[in-house]
């Protein structure tokens, strides 16, 4: 039976005999719907423009499987469907357009943007001006993707190109969309009617700065990855501020950028649509790495991507908080003029229930919880980052930090570098004196005497009068019974500046000598 039928309907396909089409017709709307399919195409393989107007008038009757079936159409057919568009017929004409959009017939397109320019039907104008827009779309997406059909997409965009130098007869802007949506980065076409500087680069620049269209927004933010951003573009990227162009630059740039995205964010120097507050957190998570590196390269304030880091660190997926790790060790170490006064607010909170919770949006105390992060790298990203509020840095001969300030924040610094007791012994060993005498005041000013006294013994014993003076000094600091005994002994020393160092302590010292 199924072989029959296919037999019979191979006879209705080919036959010369015009009562076919009215059989295939009548089977069309009385059958089911596997009958309808076979009336389908067997109607599309007889090929005739007197077929083709009855299925632009079968069309409004099909489902959209049904249609779908004229997908697979000869050039003829195209033809057909493009001359029933320019003939302005009316109803068959909007069909003619509605089929062109929905099968995506590319050999309509000259029509298509004819329609959209002049028709006197402001329906068919639409029309015509919507399925441009979808087919144009494809063509660009596809080329961008590197899947170009190179010979369809050109014939479009010199057709558009005409629309793009004619705005001001037909002043359908969404033309130029249109071109734009269709063109790509290398294209030589637009490449020379942007570099011209002329009316048309002017009219470009102006859709690319106002168009809501995403494929048009893709393109200007595209060329934040090319190797030369066309002049009239330039203007445009540093001024357009909206989410959608923000988001389409995130995404060229990616969480693993290239240096010529780099060099381009460097030369942009500055885009409006990252000078906003409290991106980050408006940003979907999949953008946020290549955030970190756009507000690195466009010189955004390094507070605020210092501040915007820790934030990627502290909520981000993996590709934001490596991005946010390179960026902060770019950034390099924070100023002692940040941390000091941090830290001070930090340690006298410390010493307060009541007012401990309000350092926990201090950004030195979030660096300081993120050095227990599970990730290494990170840990070490932070360590490098609080490096001037150490002790290694207190022994650094041109230091800003004083005994007061070391003395003042001991507390924090324990939750920075549990190590420090190692640090200051290391100190004490360094071949410079004035090196030696820094590890001498870190040792009082972080109450470590008592712990090292030993230490302080033989050292006195051995080293030089310069030491022993600054070590019987700051024994005022401290507080066990054995050091507060060996200060006695020492102020009754033979040698005069030791016994004064230990009879006055460091600050009268300081103001004597």
């Amino acid at each position: 039976m199924t072989t029959s039928l296919s037999l019979t309907y191979d006879y209705l396909g080919s036959t010369l005999n015009v009562a076919a089409v009215d059989v295939l017709l009548e089977t069309f709307r009385a059958a089911g719907s596997r009958s309808r399919r076979m009336s389908i195409s067997t109607l599309m393989q007889r090929d005739t423009d007197p077929v083709f107007k009855e299925l632009l008038s079968l069309w409004n009757e099909m489902k959209p499987s049904e249609r779908q079936l004229l997908g697979d159409h000869s050039p003829k057919f195209g033809m057909y469907v493009a001359n029933a568009m320019s003939e302005d017929s009316g109803a068959e004409s909007e069909i003619a357009v509605d089929v062109a959009a929905q099968l995506s017939i590319h050999e309509a397109l000259p029509e298509l943007i004819q329609t959209a320019e002049s028709s006197k039907n402001p329906r068919l104008q639409d029309l015509s001006l919507h399925a441009v827009l979808s087919m144009t779309k494809s063509l660009g997406a596809e080329a961008r993707s590197l899947q170009d059909r190179p010979q369809l997409r050109r014939r479009a965009l010199e057709r558009l190109a005409i629309s793009v130098r004619s705005i001001d007869f037909h002043g359908r802007e969404e033309l130029i969309d249109a071109y734009l949506s269709a063109a790509t980065w290398s294209d030589s076409m637009l490449q020379a009617m942007l570099d011209a500087n002329g009316k048309s680069a002017d009219t470009m620049a102006r859709r690319l700065m106002h168009s809501q269209n995403d494929s048009v927004i893709d393109l200007l933010a595209g060329w934040i990855s090319k190797s030369r951003i066309p002049e009239p573009v330039v203007p445009v990227m540093r001024s357009r501020s909206d989410s959608a162009f923000r988001d389409a630059v995130l995404r060229h740039v990616g969480p693993a950028p290239t240096q010529r995205t780099l060099r381009q964010l460097d030369n942009l120097g500055g885009m409006l649509a990252f000078e906003q507050a409290d991106l980050f957190e408006q940003t979907a998570s999949e953008l946020q790495a290549p955030l970190m590196y756009v507000f690195e390269r466009l010189g955004t304030d390094s507070e605020v991507v210092r501040e915007t880091a820790i934030q990627a660190i502290e909520m981000g997926d993996t590709d934001a908080i490596r991005a946010a790790s390179m960026v902060l060790r770019h950034l390099g170490p924070l100023p002692i003029a940040t941390l000091k006064p941090e830290a001070n607010r930090i340690a006298c909170s410390m010493d307060s229930d009541a007012t401990y919770e309000s350092v926990f949006d201090v950004l030195l105390w979030r660096q300081i919880q993120l050095l227990d992060f599970p990730c290494e790298h990170v840990q070490a990203t932070m360590r490098e980052s609080l490096a001037n509020l150490s002790v290694e840095a207190f022994l650094e001969p041109e230091s800003s930090l004083q005994f007061a300030d070391l003395a003042s924040i001991a507390h924090v610094l324990r939750l920075i570098d549990p190590q420090m007791e190692r640090v200051v012994l290391e100190g004490l060993k360094h071949p410079m004196i004035q090196t030696r005498c820094r590890a001498v005041e870190a040792a009082a000013a972080l109450g470590l005497i008592d712990s090292l006294l030993d230490t302080f013994r033989r050292i006195y014993i051995q080293d030089h009068l310069t030491i022993r003076i600054h070590i019987a000094s700051y024994l005022q600091h401290a507080i066990s019974p054995e050091a507060r005994a060996w200060r006695e002994e020492l102020k009754e020393a033979a040698s005069g500046p030791v016994r004064d160092a230990a009879r006055l302590g460091a600050g009268r010292m300081q103001e004597i000598y």
